[in-house]
């Protein structure tokens, strides 16, 4: 299922790769590869449909930090769990007020650090 779904998501099928992923996880709720995969492609979706369709943009980035946090909650000390939590912070941060905003540039800044490290 996992090289069906890179295959999918190579040739830019991805609601064709979101579906076989979410299958992985019944398989296996704590793949890393489709849990981090979900959170990337969500977070596309919700960019392609910025501006287009607003509310279906939010629905993609809180989707995208659904799979984020699941992924950092079991792979905290990850490269790919904080770069998924940081980008999915600054994605959905626009739909935030302005304390939301600011919580959520600490956030990221935390993400983005140990990232790096």
């Amino acid at each position: 299922l996992l090289q069906q779904a890179e295959l999918a998501q190579k040739n830019y099928f991805e609601t064709k790769a979101i579906d076989i992923y979410k299958k992985v996880l019944v398989i296996d709720s704590v793949n890393f590869k489709a849990l981090f995969n979900l959170a990337y492609l969500y977070s596309r979706q919700g960019w392609l449909e910025e501006g287009i369709n607003e509310t279906k943009a939010e629905l993609f980035y809180r989707l995208c930090m659904q799979y984020a946090q699941r992924g950092y909650r079991h792979y905290p000390k990850t490269f790919e769990a904080n770069l998924m939590m940081a980008g999915a912070t600054a994605r959905l941060a626009r739909f935030l007020d302005a304390k939301g905003r600011v919580h959520a540039a600490w956030d990221i800044k935390k993400y983005a650090d140990i990232a790096y490290k």
